[in-house]
């Protein structure tokens, strides 16, 4: 059991059954592209103990990343690719897809469990709204006092049935693309 994430696990949470010490935990999804320099980018700032890449979403217009809606905290604007410069700096988030985070020792163990459980809240008109375990992480987590940062330099290449980059507006398929491995 890596983060409770089945059964009941108690309020508070040692990763790993507190049996291994490390240092971050990182996600990577399975069909996310990456470098091991993105990988180094990502905990290059141990100040920042929970942060996120860029990658595009299935829409292939949207990253994976969010920032609140003017002055809502629950209104959230996914970013469109045209609002995210390369060499920019770090800046914080209000949620984020997992697919590329890197979260710092010592979150998780004074976060209240359940860390991935969806967040269900009231848009308007008793029209009620739900985010997914990744945003209902960084909501956890914000309200935990931490900060949620994304670093657009690392821009991780997306695979669906196309592969969807921050470069590439159109997508590329897949099957010609060539990986150096």
């Amino acid at each position: 059991m890596l983060l409770g994430a089945t059964g009941n696990p108690p309020r508070t949470f040692q990763p790993f059954n507190g049996v291994l010490d490390y240092d971050w935990i990182i996600w990577i999804d399975n069909d996310n592209i990456w470098t091991p320099e993105d990988l180094e980018k990502l905990i290059s700032v141990p100040e920042h103990r929970i942060v996120t890449g860029f990658y595009i979403q299935h829409d292939n217009k949207t990253y994976a990343q969010a920032v609140f809606h003017s002055d809502s905290k629950t209104d959230l604007l996914w970013l469109p690719r045209e609002m995210v410069h390369v060499n920019g700096y770090r800046f914080q988030l209000a949620a984020s897809g997992m697919g590329f985070m890197a979260v710092q020792k010592g979150v998780f163990e004074s976060m209240e469990c359940p860390f991935f459980k969806p967040v269900e809240y009231e848009i308007k008109d008793d029209t009620t709204a739900f985010l997914s375990e990744d945003t209902g992480f960084c909501h956890r987590a914000i309200n935990a006092g931490y900060q949620v940062w994304a670093d657009p330099r690392i821009q991780v290449q997306h695979e669906k049935a196309w592969l969807l980059s921050s470069s590439n507006e159109h997508g590329v398929k897949p099957e010609n693309v060539v990986l150096n491995r």
